[in-house]
């Protein structure tokens, strides 16, 4: 019942996966099986989030943050604070969203896991780089990074360098995120994320832009929205158009 939850959410049947959740959880208590429980509340919690019923994603991570507790299930805990950071990040409390990644991250390193623990690390870079702190952010940027690479994570990898590429332009290092975006654009084509490809390609324009590269900005552009169609994702398509408007405009404005 819980896989049967999680194939609906990834196909985007939404409306049935948190019933069979529930379903889920509900069996799982009957048999006493507290891990059960507290891995199918963590992802209904994360359906929630994503779905904008934030109360009731946090409602769903504290109890399993509980139970896993009870459990001595350190994985299980650090990856409830993973997700419970993701939400207080999108809910705009950063001091919140660095706490939880702050103690993921402890746990990560105390039980190995490097994959968990590079994802905190670069969830903690793009808190930090929302509050100004740009040299902590590129830190924790460089060993997401480095544990991705390590652990054969392309699309993890990819993620890491286009954050530290848009942390690049926004300082103007116009050379280095250039690399950094074109290194993340072979990842994604390779892994055939499309939405990773068309947000890469836009920020790939906007830096030939910036540098007075329009042909090469148009080319960029052209293969972002290529990119966002094949996605099917509106906010994807809808961020793509506004970077063409943003460009189109900046040329307007140069003649």
């Amino acid at each position: 019942m819980q896989n049967f939850a999680d194939l609906e959410t990834r196909s985007g049947k939404q409306d049935s996966a948190p019933l069979h959740y529930a379903e889920a959880a509900v069996l799982y208590r009957q048999e006493g099986n507290n891990l059960g429980v507290a891995n199918t509340l963590r992802s209904l919690g994360d359906l929630e989030r994503r779905l904008g019923r934030f109360d009731a994603a946090r409602s769903h991570y504290e109890e399993a943050m509980e139970l896993y507790r009870a459990e001595g299930h350190s994985l299980g805990l650090g990856n409830s604070l993973q997700s419970l950071g993701d939400l207080e990040k999108r809910l705009g409390k950063t001091a919140e969203a660095e706490q939880r990644y702050t103690q993921a991250i402890q746990i990560y390193r105390s039980e190995g896991a490097s994959l968990g623990l590079a994802n905190s690390l670069k969830s903690l870079g793009d808190v930090e780089t929302e509050v100004g702190n740009l040299g902590v952010a590129r830190d924790h940027y460089q060993q997401a990074i480095e544990l991705y690479r390590a652990g054969g994570r392309n699309l993890g990898l990819a993620n890491a360098l286009q954050s530290m590429g848009d942390l690049d332009r926004r300082q103007k290092r116009f050379k280095e995120a250039t690399a950094l975006y074109s290194t993340a654009r072979d990842l994604y084509r390779q892994e055939r994320h499309m939405s990773g490809l068309a947000y890469t390609c836009s920020e790939l324009a906007r830096v030939s832009h910036a540098v007075f590269d329009f042909n090469g900005s148009i080319d960029y552009l052209n293969e972002a929205i290529s990119a966002a169609r094949d996605s099917n994702a509106p906010s994807v398509i809808d961020y793509v158009w506004g970077v063409q408007r943003e460009i189109r405009g900046g040329q307007a404005a140069s003649t």
